[in-house]
């Protein structure tokens, strides 16, 4: 029932609080946080934020800015390479009196800061926080109070909740608007599935394609050793039909493009969908579609072109092979042994959520 009440406050009156950082600084960090700020009844939105520089907010982003209450910045020297935590913050500087600077180790005194966005938070009272609790994931038990206590809205959302209990109440006596209401969750759901579903179409669309250009050379599998798919010398052998959109009829490009632009743009769309608030359909499926994003293989696999240009400048390169999978190569097989238990694992989640009732 809570989860409910919380939905629907979020749905009707936004966040009360938006907390932006840099994911590779402190996550663990903002993690305990989030925790123990949602214990002490505030609802909370985290910033997964994007490793690309100089790309613009998502519009999920920026809608969650503008229904949070409170910013909490939590300031590292890494954010000064974070153009997502730059926007985030220069966003609240319009209403300096809701943003909520945490300054560790002393970043806001820093020369460092000069002409850029953080400057300003110099003139707004921030709270101070040690490096050391940061690497160790554990906040500071005052930090957390002062954050409580900045908050003062926290009154006026729990009389709210009442109210949204009531009318909750008088809505399932109804009946009609609540059915409404999961109605609209189911078809959230099912267009969530079909979104992973056609990502991992195509995923499997990618590894045919690479099978088949490898049988071309003897074995038509993706493993280490003699005779698989040689990246430094193969073109496509032929004309190729049933690889759209991964590799269309007529396509010229190397194999190696092909494999790498391929890659790249599965992991947008998982990347796109693990945004979403997935959450709310089931709790592990974010997580299983995360490591697919963020899995070695399919990283590795976007680089493929990239090694490929590299170890042709390499003296011996024209006397040896260059395989996808193996040494010298792209990636190794333990990489793909991994990236195989990951993917049939958010296979396996989503038959087991489509048979859902």
């Amino acid at each position: 029932m809570q989860a409910l009440l919380n939905r629907c406050w979020t749905l009707l009156f936004g966040y009360d609080v938006f907390v932006s950082y840099r994911r590779n600084d402190c996550a663990t960090y903002v993690d305990a946080l989030v925790n123990e700020l949602q214990h002490r009844g505030l609802i909370c939105f985290v910033d997964r934020e994007e490793t690309v520089g100089g790309v613009k907010l998502t519009p999920a982003l920026t809608k969650a800015l503008r229904r949070s209450r409170t910013l909490i910045a939590v300031l590292t020297p890494g954010v000064l390479k974070s153009d997502w935590v730059k926007q985030e913050v220069s966003t609240f500087l319009r209403k300096p009196n809701r943003l909520v600077p945490i300054n560790v180790g002393g970043f806001l005194t820093s020369e460092l800061i000069q002409d850029t966005p953080f400057a300003p938070l110099r003139d707004i009272s921030w709270i101070d926080e040690r490096p050391d609790a940061v690497s160790s994931g554990q906040p500071n038990p005052s930090i957390i109070t002062e954050i409580t206590k900045s908050h003062r809205w926290l009154r006026v959302r729990t009389y709210a909740r009442t109210l949204m209990s009531v009318i909750l109440f008088a809505l399932l006596i109804g009946g009609w608007s609540v059915g409404q209401f999961f109605m609209e969750e189911q078809r959230q759901a099912e267009v969530a599935y079909q979104d992973i579903s056609d990502s991992l179409g195509r995923l499997t669309t990618l590894m045919r394609f690479i099978d088949t250009v490898s049988t071309d050379y003897k074995p038509p599998e993706i493993v280490p050793g003699e005779g698989q798919l040689d990246l430094a010398n193969t073109r496509l052998p032929g004309p190729l039909v049933g690889f759209d959109p991964i590799s269309p009829p007529g396509d010229t490009r190397p194999v190696a493009r092909i494999i790498t632009e391929g890659t790249a743009g599965i992991v947008s769309e998982l990347d796109r969908i693990w945004r979403q608030d997935l959450v709310l359909i089931d709790s592990e499926l974010p997580e299983l579609v995360k490591a697919l994003v963020e899995d070695t293989f399919m990283n590795a696999l976007q680089e493929a072109e990239d090694k490929l240009m590299r170890y042709q400048h390499i003296e011996d390169s024209s006397r040896q092979p260059f395989y996808l999978i193996g040494n010298p190569g792209v990636t190794d097989k333990a990489a793909f042994s991994d990236f195989e238990t990951k993917a049939a694992k958010l296979s396996t989640k989503l038959l087991s959520l489509n048979s859902k009732p």
